[in-house]
């Protein structure tokens, strides 16, 4: 027994010791992170695989060290991934637009270098910005972790072959809302978040990228549906379901079927949309649940009015049926 506690304290002291010296310099920076992924990297061959990431590697540093950008290299952090890498951008925000610009600049890059080559691929771009925190990693190297990378990661995931994709954090400072559409995200806990494709900035430069950069929709997304207009479809046209068509709901075509009652439910639903429309329904799972709830309500109704008539027919029977075994 007192051998087993000896064991157990020399293995604590060790952890302890290996903790401070991990993350003795631990401190939480600004990061604004550029997450690139390959499109398809797991169908290419080993091989291929090797020459796609250094063509990669050679078009992202070649991007990042051109002139075009003044970015200092001791506030720059590269995160391979595997099928990729994670560019982080640390300290002052600097031009907000820098990144969009260095991710155009990317794509531009990899389509010169692709064009004469057999081995031909394609990214996708996901842009964010969080305080994180920088420590040691195993290796010794300097790595970074947060809620900030791992959000890039799934906006990132949402985007099509040459898109690129943003969260609200980076858009906002840029007060350009022309060069963005907005887009609901759900990630893989269902939960809902903005998520902004860029589009460009004028048509002189869409036209000019246009073999590289795509802004047309991606096909994981779908355009975010603006609650005043749900909520005054819901008041106006309510009975007709045309406030869930409009969101993309199949069983709105129910609603002319329950006329009357059609005309009190989509009312109540106006009430909720637009009183909850800053609340905790912007979470996707919560709308979904309500929807299922009300999803219910309307079928019960539905079989009510529709069933109540005969029902009303067959209460004679069920008296006589009642006197019989009574």
């Amino acid at each position: 027994m007192r051998q087993q506690t000896n064991f157990n304290d020399t293995g604590n002291n060790l952890i302890s010791q290996q903790r401070k010296e991990m993350f003795s310099e631990e401190e939480f920076r600004v990061a604004r992170y550029v997450f690139i992924d390959i499109v398809n990297y797991s169908v290419h061959h080993s091989e291929t695989q090797r020459e796609v990431i250094r063509s990669l590697s050679t078009c992202v540093l070649a991007a990042i060290r051109s002139d075009q950008f003044d970015i200092d290299h001791e506030e720059l952090m590269f995160l391979p991934t595997g099928d990729g890498f994670c560019i982080a951008l640390l300290g002052d925000r600097g031009d907000p637009a820098l990144v969009f610009d260095l991710a155009l600049r990317i794509l531009e890059l990899i389509y010169v270098e692709t064009e004469s080559r057999e081995d031909k691929y394609q990214v996708r771009i996901g842009i964010n910005e969080s305080r994180d925190v920088i420590y040691t990693d195993i290796t010794g190297k300097r790595n970074i972790s947060g809620a900030g990378i791992n959000m890039a990661q799934r906006i990132m995931d949402l985007g099509d072959a040459n898109t690129i994709l943003a969260s609200e954090s980076v858009v906002r400072p840029l007060n350009r809302r022309k060069w963005f559409k907005l887009y609901d995200g759900v990630d893989k806990h269902r939960n809902q978040f903005p998520v902004y494709q860029f589009i460009g900035k004028d048509d002189e430069s869409i036209q000019k990228s246009r073999y590289y950069f795509r802004n047309k929709a991606p096909s994981k997304l779908r355009a975010r549906s603006n609650d005043f207009v749900t909520a005054l479809l819901a008041l106006v046209g309510g009975s007709l379901g045309l406030h869930r068509i409009y969101k993309g709901q199949w069983w709105g075509v129910i609603y002319p079927y329950l006329f009357p009652l059609s005309i009190i439910l989509s009312i109540w639903e106006a009430i909720l949309i637009l009183a909850d429309r800053d609340s905790k329904s912007k979470n996707r799972g919560y709308r979904r649940q309500m929807d299922f709830y009300l999803l219910g309500i309307i079928c019960v109704c539905t079989s009510a009015y529709f069933w109540w008539p005969t029902v009303i027919k067959l209460i004679p029977h069920f008296k006589d049926l009642l006197n019989v075994l009574l």
